[in-house]
């Protein structure tokens, strides 16, 4: 019987630092804005940090970039546009686009993932990313997207850590400018 009672004590104990855990990284995001956050991925190979839009664009959108950890020339741009009329908010992810002013067909060429960004909440739901100057997201998710990077072609300029995950967990605030 005091074998059970140690290892319950300590399941207890566990479950009690995991939920302070949850509960502290929920605390830190949400005193950070969404356009100043940075994320990891569960095997913190891969950094997604958002970064503050022109005051012009403050409402169009997000703006953030994908690192890779071991690799930090390996960077993809992300946007996230919110569009009027639209149900939620769609992202694109691009790698190695040439400019700004890039044709259709341009973008269509260095773009490697499209879709909705969700924001992931303790208790595991799920909501729209939320805008430039709101509190950010504990995590973000993008769905389908490590598919969609495995089978674009980077040729040497792939990173030796694939991502294995499609969820990004809040680690930072990054300082304002």
């Amino acid at each position: 019987m005091p074998i059970k009672s140690a290892i319950f004590k300590k399941t207890i104990a566990c479950l009690a630092s995991c939920t302070i855990l949850l509960t502290a990284t929920a605390v830190a995001s949400a005193a950070c804005m969404q356009n100043r956050a940075a994320y990891s991925d569960k095997d913190q190979n891969y950094t997604l940090t958002f970064s503050p839009v022109q005051k012009d664009d403050e409402q169009s959108g997000n703006s953030f970039t994908i690192i890779a950890n071991d690799k930090p020339e390996f960077k993809l741009q992300g946007t996230v546009q919110w569009t009027d009329g639209a149900a939620r908010p769609t992202a694109m992810i691009t790698y190695n686009c040439a400019g700004d002013d890039n044709a259709e067909d341009e973008i269509d060429d260095c773009t490697i993932w499209q879709g909705v960004v969700y924001a992931l909440k303790d208790g595991a739901d799920a909501e729209f990313l939320p805008r430039n100057d709101e509190p950010a997201a504990a995590a973000i998710l993008l769905p389908d997207f490590v598919s969609m990077l495995d089978s674009y072609d980077f040729g040497t300029a792939k990173p030796a850590e694939p991502l294995n995950w499609e969820v990004f967990r809040f680690k930072a605030c990054t300082p304002e400018e």
